[in-house]
């Protein structure tokens, strides 16, 4: 389906890999998994989305490297929550969100929280990138902006903005 209208109910989820584009939360809480063992990354939002007032919450007990989210290209997320994302093996490998080759994504008013090395992650070829009004109440918003390529910097990264927010 494109569209999901959410009831505001909490969920429990393996993984959640959208498929609906557009999802209308009403304050709608998915808790999130990945007992299956097919892979670590709990979150995926495909290319195209627009979510609104929902929260991503990771189970604070899986422990399991690689413990991130992703959001596909030409996406928007208004207040989606980001929790829990967070590893126990050295070195850290897990975000509230990883990005890395993606494009033309905008956060309104998103919240993270509990997330291991950042609340956010911004690595190689991503462009046009907006950040409005993020907070993680606790701490601040951690940002990394973090090219990982080592034999070009040139267009790593291109057109980040951030508006309001408090980060640390």
């Amino acid at each position: 389906t494109d569209y999901i209208y959410g009831l505001g109910k909490e969920y429990s989820v393996p993984i959640w890999r959208g498929q609906a584009t557009n999802f209308i939360g009403n304050n709608t809480k998915v808790h999130l998994d990945s007992v299956n063992g097919d892979t670590t990354v709990c979150l995926q939002i495909r290319e195209n989305s627009h979510y609104s007032n929902i929260s991503f919450i990771n189970n604070s007990t899986q422990k399991k490297s690689w413990t991130y989210s992703v959001i596909g290209n030409n996406s928007v997320m208004n207040n989606v929550g980001f929790y829990n994302f967070d590893d126990n093996i050295e070195p850290k490998n897990s975000w509230g969100i990883y990005l890395e080759n993606k494009k033309n994504i905008t956060l309104n008013n998103c919240h993270f929280g509990k997330n291991g090395v950042s609340d956010i992650a911004v690595v190689d070829e991503v462009h046009n990138f907006t950040i409005n009004d993020a907070r993680n109440d606790e701490e601040g918003v951690s940002l990394d902006i973090e090219p990982n390529q080592n034999t070009k910097y040139e267009n790593v990264v291109s057109g980040i903005n951030i508006n309001g927010g408090h980060y640390r």
